[in-house]
């Protein structure tokens, strides 16, 4: 997992330091101290995923953007793809549950060796 300064944000972002410190305060924005404040790449993604389509040239007054391609954005809305470590967060999840379902057909098993 990558993070990034600030400054690096700042870049990623193409914004300044002061609106990525407004977004930090504003919990909009995931951060981070270690010595300075980081941000997690998975982070900017799920801002980007997160306020997709909307007008935030005021934080204080948060809008959605009107768009004459409003079925196209529908349409994209729909998608709302996993970021990496959302995806790594599900997939060990799912190793995890299969796992338990695996043991407990096992169990099941020897109940049912047991029984006859």
């Amino acid at each position: 997992m990558k993070v990034y300064s600030v400054d690096e944000a700042t870049k990623i972002m193409k914004t300044s330091q002061n609106v990525i410190y407004k977004l930090i305060n504003k919990k909009m924005l995931i951060a981070l101290k270690l010595k300075s404040l980081k941000i997690p790449e998975y982070a900017i993604e799920e801002f980007f995923r997160k306020y997709q389509f909307m007008d935030l040239s005021d934080l204080d007054n948060i809008k959605e953007m009107r768009n004459p391609n409003a079925i196209e954005i529908e349409k994209v809305e729909r998608i709302n793809p996993l970021s990496p470590y959302e995806r790594k967060m599900l997939e060990d999840k799912i190793t995890k549950l299969e796992k338990e379902v695996e043991f407990y057909k096992n169990k099941l098993e020897k109940i049912k060796l047991e029984v006859l």
